[in-house]
């Protein structure tokens, strides 16, 4: 895995091709009441491609406004309304309200996020605020997969 070809086109602000580095997987499969309020469980994970023990998972809780407001939107507006729609037709975002099918709604949407970044279609500025939004390990996320990708299983 070429880490150091990865940081410097991410540096430079290039889109990055596929390198064979570590590919992003996002899975929404249940939400939790809390405080009057529907919390959705978004599982997260960084994995390197052939190697199943090289994975970095965690997973954050966030309600529906927050993943609308500080995901959905940003990333529709980062991406522009035709390269969205090309991506995203068929996986449309939650109805307000919390409706009968919206976790399986923001599953589906945050599949087609992980694919849209794991195709290199975001500028590294873009996949880094997802990262950060999804509040993935912070500076030492290198050495979490370096520690995975000598066989330890780790998890945030």
């Amino acid at each position: 895995v070429h880490w150091r070809v990865m940081q410097l086109k991410f540096a430079a602000g290039a889109v990055l091709p596929d390198l064979g580095g570590p590919r992003l997987q996002l899975a929404v499969l249940g939400h939790e009441e809390r405080g009057g309020h529907t919390w959705y469980t978004v599982n997260c994970a960084l994995v390197a491609p052939g190697m199943l023990k090289c994975r970095l998972r965690w997973k954050v809780l966030r309600r529906l406004t927050h993943l609308r407001e500080g995901l959905h939107n940003p990333v529709k507006a980062w991406l522009g309304q035709a390269v969205y729609d090309r991506h995203f037709g068929g996986a449309l975002f939650a109805l307000r309200g919390g409706l009968r099918g919206t976790t399986a709604r923001l599953n589906g949407w945050c599949a087609t996020l992980a694919e849209v970044v794991n195709e290199g279609l975001c500028k590294p500025g873009m996949v880094a605020f997802v990262l950060r939004f999804l509040g993935a390990p912070g500076p030492r996320l290198a050495d979490y997969l370096l520690a995975a990708l000598r066989g330890r299983r780790i998890t945030a």
